[in-house]
């Protein structure tokens, strides 16, 4: 039989509960997914999200530009124009025309890390 000392069997048990809780957090995040069901960001091209994921919170670009009307859906970053890219969160004039002329240089958006290479 194994002979195991009683810290032994103490770093053991730790192991086992720290397994166990790992095991029962994968379980609980694969049964609750954190999107929303209704919303696929590759149903429509590229989500709006995936352009601002560094910027600032609606809440807090609301504040920053009182008078800018803010999308809460997603478009599709390869068609709209820059007055649809401004809409975005954290997306100004400047930034609405780089896009535009990085998609009309470069071609097509094909993923998230394609809007990396738009300067600014």
């Amino acid at each position: 039989m194994l002979a195991l000392t009683p810290d032994e069997r103490r770093v053991i048990l730790f192991f086992l509960a720290a397994n166990a809780v790992g095991l029962g957090l994968l379980a609980y995040k694969r049964s609750h997914p954190s999107a929303l069901p209704g919303l696929r960001p590759e149903a429509a091209g590229l989500a709006a999200a995936a352009d601002t994921a560094s910027a600032p919170t609606p809440a807090a670009a609301r504040q920053s530009r009182p008078g800018k009307e803010l999308l809460t859906g997603t478009i599709d970053i390869n068609t709209a124009d820059e007055r649809t890219l401004q809409r975005l969160p954290g997306i100004g004039l400047a930034m609405a025309r780089r896009i535009a002329e990085h998609r009309s240089a470069e071609g097509k958006f094909r993923s998230p890390r394609d809007l990396g290479k738009v300067k600014g």
